[in-house]
């Protein structure tokens, strides 16, 4: 079967398999669109290329639970702890537990410049450490092109306002 959760399954197993060396998800998208693309490859549709919608299919799901799972990240690491701070008969305690063995062998993004992943379960100090870096380094870009558009804003706010027209 070809769907959003095969492809997520198989992205999560995938990843599993590399360990703690964790895999690049483009290395991945390419393996499971050509596996999908030979499951597929007896099929047509008139009209449409089914090894083009295949990969298309496949890069846009493994990108968009990537995305979800990186904003969900402090949740996992709340959980984390929560299980460190929580004794284990708190309900604190027991929903760490639960969100933690829930996302245990789930892919998640390290956060690292050639886009690696590892299952949660195998995340190491480092690992965390890197993700903390990654979005600290995205923070201060995000900051400078702030900067940049304001000062080109605030430029053309007083060409306006001199009279300088858009046509």
């Amino acid at each position: 079967m070809f769907n959003k959760e095969t492809i997520i399954a198989r992205y999560d197993q995938a990843v599993k398999k590399t360990k703690a060396a964790g895999i690049s998800y483009q290395i991945v998208i390419a393996d499971l669109e050509a596996e999908f693309a030979e499951d597929f490859e007896d099929h047509s549709i008139r009209g449409l290329d089914v090894p083009e919608l295949i990969a298309d299919s496949v890069r846009y799901h493994i990108q968009s639970e990537r995305s979800y799972r990186r904003q969900n990240l402090k949740k996992m690491f709340a959980a984390l702890g929560d299980k460190m701070d929580y004794p284990p008969e708190s309900r604190e305690y027991k929903a760490a537990v639960k969100r933690l063995s829930q996302n245990f062998g789930k892919a998640y993004p390290l956060g690292v410049e050639d886009g690696k992943d590892k299952t949660l379960g195998q995340w190491y100090i480092e690992d965390v450490e890197n993700s903390k870096k990654s979005r600290s380094e995205n923070l201060a870009k995000q900051r400078a092109a702030v900067k940049q558009f304001s000062y080109e804003a605030n430029r053309a706010l007083r060409a306006i306002s001199g009279g300088v027209s858009w046509s």
